[in-house]
């Protein structure tokens, strides 16, 4: 008789245990979906308006003008800065700039993952 209720016992608390552990489960996935929602308006309203931004001065890189667009050209801007000297002069100092930043976040990284920054 002991060995039927203990044996009974340890079943309920094995699906005891189980129930708390979906229990916890749910809860996380649904604190995760809540986190979601809460967040998804702000995220929205920023990507519209950079997207926006973008797009609108993509367009605006292909019209004619200074101030005033004068009419659509293209990508002649975009050929015409190209070919130009001081284009590549930028652009050669950027991706120097940029390795270097890279390399001194490497350095930096090493040091702190061995113990010394």
């Amino acid at each position: 008789m002991a060995t039927t209720s203990t044996t009974a016992r340890t079943v309920a608390e094995k699906e005891n245990a189980r129930e708390l552990a979906v229990g916890r489960f749910r809860s996380k996935a649904t604190e995760s979906v809540l986190g979601l929602l809460f967040v998804a308006p702000a995220v929205l309203v920023a990507l519209i308006f950079q997207l926006l931004a973008v797009v609108y001065g993509f367009f605006i890189s292909m019209q004619g003008g200074v101030l005033v667009p004068q009419g659509f050209i293209g990508l002649t801007n975009f050929v015409r800065a190209v070919g130009s000297l001081a284009y590549m002069i930028a652009l050669a100092l950027a991706l120097v700039l940029a390795l270097g930043g890279y390399g001194v976040y490497r350095r930096a990284r090493a040091a702190m993952w061995s113990g010394h920054g």
